[in-house]
């Protein structure tokens, strides 16, 4: 008789059956883990990759920040000196 080839719903990971020979088995078994091993690594290695990009991302983004915030106040202080050199009008009601 061969081996059952039973396996796992969502990813087909070779799983052990009780008509199979241990030593059918425990090769199965075997395969499993290192798909496990090799799908968590790939995972890992992943959360890793959008970690660095969003840190990219949020770094740039403060970069840009920090620039219009430079420019608002050199906009700010511009619009100070031209409002002080202009005449002070009179409100027509007084």
């Amino acid at each position: 008789m061969g081996t059952i080839d039973d396996r796992t719903v969502n990813y087909a990971l070779p799983l052990p059956h009780q008509d199979n020979r241990l030593v059918d088995d425990v090769l199965r078994l075997r395969e499993s883990l290192n798909l496990i091993d090799t799908s968590l690594k790939n995972a890992t290695d992943q959360a890793y990759h959008a970690s660095d990009i969003a840190q990219g991302l949020e770094n740039a983004w403060a970069i840009r920040f920090t620039e219009f915030s430079t420019q608002i106040l050199r906009l700010s202080a511009r619009l100070a000196a031209i409002e002080a050199a202009l005449p002070i009008q009179q409100n027509p009601s007084q």
